[in-house]
């Protein structure tokens, strides 16, 4: 007799995973419920979520029947899910965890504290702050929110006065910004000089899933893509490896998926940030490199289980490349290359979102215009099919 499929409970808003690909991976164990916000993006998706599961608001969930497990695969959803799971007394991050993966100010300290990582950090929340923040952390600086995420409103400051200007713009909108050291990375001439390490957490357990290989940010932190399995040696992963336990450790955590970007120094490996969360487009590529569905691991921990799971050495390089919009607000006017791109030897999968008319809306956020799937046989291979769908791609924009 078949068992009946336990309840699983996301908390649903713009994040890492799409609804199909959430209900594609639970189907087969799980009857699937969205707890939504009452965000512009969920009413967009209202439709599509209807169709997939049971839907209830975020307002009502605590009153709502109690699931078997509650999961996020959202950044701005991390503190939500935490007040449910911590109500329900269900597996996942606590409140207090929650507010460290969330925090950046609170992570950097508690970084310190614990001896992981030391990145000078100060907390802003008047234009005061500025001075007393610039003698402390020094230049060049990171400005950015303490909340938030895709790189969103996050700047490199070299000019005392510069950021003065730039920080009182944020404020108007922000209440909670932090200036941090600047961390620069060495030189991987074709690479991104960070990494992120994948890691499955359940019961205290952490077992590291990959070193995720990246490549070059555009201006100012924006992100381009990234690959399986990574380049750098096995000396250097497992130091990076190390470092991300050490990190999560101190955060607390003790169920799910974490993504952990790290710097690669010419000192050593640094702690970018920890995210408590499986990590943008990274179950894509774990699902065409090996068997592991990420997105069901994540359900699996959330529903108290401890999975066992294997992940296969990557038989080629699997990548992804995605661009962006320009820094200023934009329309794209014409764009053309995409027949040519998906027809290139190695590339499985090529999607524009964007389409002509499309407003750009600047700024600093990755906004994935379009989507790369690819694999090659070695790392210079893939770099020079990048190289060629980079040429084939013609994108014109309007200043707006």
């Amino acid at each position: 007799m078949t068992a009946p499929k336990q309840t699983v409970a996301v908390v649903y808003d713009s994040g890492a995973v799409l609804p199909f690909d959430i209900a594609r991976s639970l189907r087969s164990f799980a009857e699937l419920v969205f707890v939504v916000p009452a965000s512009d993006h969920v009413q967009e998706a209202l439709p599509v979520l209807r169709a997939l599961g049971e839907v209830r608001s975020l307002q009502d969930a605590a009153q709502s029947p109690r699931p078997d497990a509650v999961v996020t695969f959202s950044e701005r959803m991390l503190r939500a899910t935490a007040q449910l799971a911590d109500r329900w007394q269900l597996p996942g991050h606590s409140p207090q965890v929650a507010e460290l993966v969330t925090d950046k100010y609170a992570q950097r300290q508690r970084l310190a504290e614990s001896g992981v990582d030391s990145a000078r950090c100060c907390r802003l929340t008047r234009i005061e702050d500025w001075a007393p923040a610039c003698d402390e952390v020094g230049l060049p600086a990171v400005l950015k929110p303490s909340r938030g995420e895709s790189s969103r409103d996050t700047y490199l400051v070299r000019d005392r006065e510069a950021g003065r200007r730039l920080l009182e713009r944020l404020l108007r909108s922000t209440p909670v910004l932090v200036v941090e050291e600047f961390l620069a990375g060495r030189a991987h001439p074709g690479f991104g000089d960070y990494v992120s390490v994948e890691t499955i957490t359940s019961y205290g357990r952490s077992r590291h899933i990959a070193v995720t290989g990246k490549l070059p940010l555009a201006e100012p932190f924006r992100e381009t893509g990234q690959f399986w399995p990574c380049h750098l040696p096995a000396a250097d992963q497992h130091e990076v490896v190390a470092l991300a336990g050490k990190a999560i450790s101190a955060l607390g955590i003790t169920f799910g998926i974490s993504h952990t970007e790290v710097k690669l120094t010419p000192a050593g490996p640094r702690i970018i940030e920890v995210n408590g969360r499986l990590g943008g487009n990274i179950a894509e590529l774990a699902a065409r490199s090996s068997s592991l569905d990420l997105v069901a691991l994540a359900a699996k921990v959330a529903l108290g289980q401890d999975p066992e799971f294997e992940l296969d050495e990557p038989t080629a390089v699997y990548f992804q490349r995605y661009n962006s919009g320009p820094a200023y607000p934009a329309r794209i006017e014409s764009i053309s290359g995409a027949a040519d791109i998906a027809a290139l030897a190695g590339v499985s999968r090529y999607q524009n979102f964007a389409k002509p008319g499309f407003v750009c809306p600047g700024g600093t956020a990755t906004e994935q215009l379009d989507f790369l799937a690819g694999s090659a046989n070695s790392h210079p291979e893939m770099q020079a099919i990048l190289d060629r769908a980079a040429q084939l791609l013609k994108v014109d924009f309007v200043p707006v």
